[in-house]
């Protein structure tokens, strides 16, 4: 800035207009031709900055694709990268309708996350100072004591799927770096492209969490690996991989696996939350019986917790492992059989084959011998091992997921964070919020006079969107908050009296559950015996959040306390108000539990991690679907860079 006038100087102004412009075109709101000759005009009307100079070519090309190239070699975004790696992933081609193996783009965490610590004259004293007052799951990390007397990063793993145009979506996975807060997108990919065997993604999504385990053993030793995951040796355009081989790395440990709640069963191989023998991932809750909480105390669990060795144990119980001869092999192919019906799970046998005592429904594994199930089609040594999965015998899990490994310390139990966005605000909150309007309606506590209940919604939801907007705007103006402002809220966001429902977002649900219980007072008489349960339990909810709020790290013992006795009471009165229990309700049993190790559920929290699924959107949008993964890992980092420096015309997401 000019020191006189407060304003960018020429050259500043400069860079600002180009890092615009690039931001523009990543997030496809204008074409490279576009951002080529507006900077064509900009610098022949005065402007200065090299960057800018380098974007600049003059229009009238008939060939645009060469504006595409011009761009790309202006904003250093060709397609390659010192740093990739790539991985041979089954994939399912859209264009030809067939599954084969093509190359995945990829980029090794260990890798920028050394590149980014190295771009900090004082990285030690960052990390000395965020991990003062981090939870036990840092202390007692097996990597931090391994690490020791250096300081492990401390890291998180978050994956989440991303709709960015009608009918495509992909899959997100990022490293994150907890002591800068910066995200490092490791892989994407369109769910379009994951394997269609049967296996509902699984052979696609196998390999990359066997890479992601193979990074985290690198971070784990503190030395960059000497072979690529799968043994064998770095190929040509994978430069920093082979340069840096056996070099040391930042040691980083793990703290969070973080994810939205389904997708931890859709993506690593557990059961989702509609099971009905297996709807938790953590214990041994049952759907018949999601709560219980007479025998819950803040050192006693209600349900007896799943650890890892239960977790291997029970995949242990699955895994058929069998060395077959040629002959064998050859009956057991003419056995397999897709099966690719939405409860199934890929090749698959479609009788029992005594001589191996393999099973009707045992399905082919990958594994690290054979990481594609289809290499079993051209085996040709014998005799070979195979793996099978017994379905029949499933436990907690669909598949065992390569990222668990005890070395890492990337145990289940330890790890999987109960996101409080997806979990509370739009879960435990909602299902509360919903009922508590309904409750308020059908008492009118709004005077509407209307007699039709549809009608007395309508006008009643049109009454008090009008107060609750006001009491936003007054919240922020005069408290100095950040609250999140709803639009205009209308009836059938709400659902019926028979089939209620809550349509808001996360932001909006956290300040609507505060102005609704600042109101609940003046209504508590004309709810009748309902009345002071459901102000309780919304002042439970509310006491939950501020606890939340306070603590960004670590939850003290009273915090923790504070948590699981609001918890406890709000389950209650959910009994007593007789709304049923859902899952997410449940969860709220283990955020409680888990608060003394893993620490606030602020420090795991989603709310960063979504915002960037809209970068993460508009930069896949404008991809090719022939370089789509690629386009992506090199188009994010600028993206994120423009979006953490200011240098955007995206809207900002509002952060509770």
């Amino acid at each position: 800035m000019s020191d006189d006038e407060g304003e960018p100087g020429p050259e500043e102004a400069s860079e600002i207009l180009f890092g615009l412009l690039t931001d523009l075109k990543l997030r496809s709101k204008i074409t490279a031709t576009d951002a080529c000759v507006l900077s064509y005009w900009a610098i022949l009307a005065g402007a200065h900055g090299g960057n800018l100079k380098k974007l600049a070519k003059e229009p009238g090309d008939a060939n645009t694709g060469r504006y595409s190239e011009h761009f790309d070699r202006a904003t250093g975004m060709h397609l390659h990268d010192d740093n990739f790696a790539i991985l041979k992933v089954p994939m399912f081609s859209q264009a030809e309708g067939v599954r084969e193996i093509r190359s995945l783009t990829v980029l090794p965490p260990q890798l920028t996350l050394e590149d980014e610590v190295q771009s900090y004259e004082d990285w030690d004293r960052r990390v000395a100072e965020y991990v003062t007052d981090l939870p036990p799951n840092y202390l007692e990390h097996c990597v931090t004591k391994r690490a020791a007397p250096q300081l492990a990063i401390p890291c998180a793993i978050y994956f989440d799927g991303v709709q960015y145009a009608t009918r495509s979506s992909l899959i997100g996975f990022w490293f994150v770096n907890l002591v800068t807060q910066r995200r490092h997108l490791v892989a994407s990919i369109r769910k379009g492209a994951l394997c269609k065997c049967g296996c509902h993604g699984w052979c696609t999504l196998w390999v990359v969490f066997r890479f992601l385990k193979w990074c985290t053993e690198a971070l784990s030793r503190g030395a960059h690996p000497t072979l690529r995951w799968d043994n064998s040796d770095f190929s040509q355009s994978e430069i920093n991989l082979a340069r840096r081989s056996n070099l040391p790395c930042p040691f980083a440990s793990v703290l969070f696996l973080k994810a939205d709640l389904s997708e931890f069963g859709s993506t690593l191989g557990f059961w989702t939350t509609s099971s009905m023998e297996y709807p938790c991932f953590l214990c041994d809750a049952k759907r018949s019986e999601l709560v219980n909480v007479d025998g819950w105390d803040a050192v006693t669990h209600p349900y007896n917790l799943r650890s890892f060795n239960d977790y291997l144990s029970g995949c242990a119980n699955c895994e058929q492992w069998r060395y077959i001869s040629r002959g064998q092999h050859v009956a057991l192919r003419g056995l397999l059989v897709f099966d690719r019906r939405r409860d199934g799970r890929g090749p698959t046998l479609k009788a029992d084959f005594d001589d191996l005592d393999l099973k009707r429904g045992d399905r082919l594994e990958p594994w690290d011998g054979c990481p594609d199930i289809l290499q079993f089609e051209r085996l040709s040594v014998f005799p070979a091992q195979v793996l099978f999965w017994r379905r029949s015998a499933e436990g907690m899990s669909h598949h065992r997921n390569p990222l668990f490994d005890q070395f890492t310390g990337m145990l289940p139990e330890n790890v999987i964070a109960l996101d409080w966005m997806h979990t509370l605000s739009l879960g435990v909150f909602q299902n509360w919020g919903a009922y508590c309007v309904h409750a308020l309606v059908k008492v009118d506590a709004w005077k509407t006079g209307a007699v039709d209940y549809s009608t007395r919604l309508t006008l009643s939801i049109y009454r008090f969107s009008s107060d609750f907007q006001f009491w936003v705007r007054e919240q922020n103006r005069q408290f100095n908050r950040n609250l999140t402002e709803a639009g205009n809220l209308k009836g059938d966001m709400f659902g019926s009296a028979t089939r209620p429902k809550f349509a808001l977002k996360a932001g909006e649900t956290n300040a609507f559950l505060e102005y609704v219980v600042s109101i609940l007072p003046e209504h508590v008489p004309s709810l009748g015996d309902n009345g002071p349960l459901i102000l309780r339990s919304g002042r439970n909810l509310l006491d939950l959040l501020r606890i939340i709020r306070a603590h960004p790290k670590r939850a003290t013992a009273s915090a923790c306390q504070d948590f699981h006795r609001n918890a406890k009471s709000y389950l209650r009165c959910l009994a007593d108000l007789q709304i049923p229990y859902k899952p997410k309700d449940h969860m709220l049993i283990e955020i409680a539990s888990r608060m003394p190790f893993m620490g606030s559920p602020q420090l795991y929290g989603c709310w960063h991690d979504e915002a960037l699924n809209r970068l993460l959107k508009e930069v896949a949008g404008s991809a090719h679907a022939l370089v789509h993964e690629r386009r992506v890992l090199v188009g994010f980092p600028r993206a994120y860079d423009n979006s953490r420096s200011g240098l955007t015309t995206a809207k900002r997401r509002r952060s509770d």
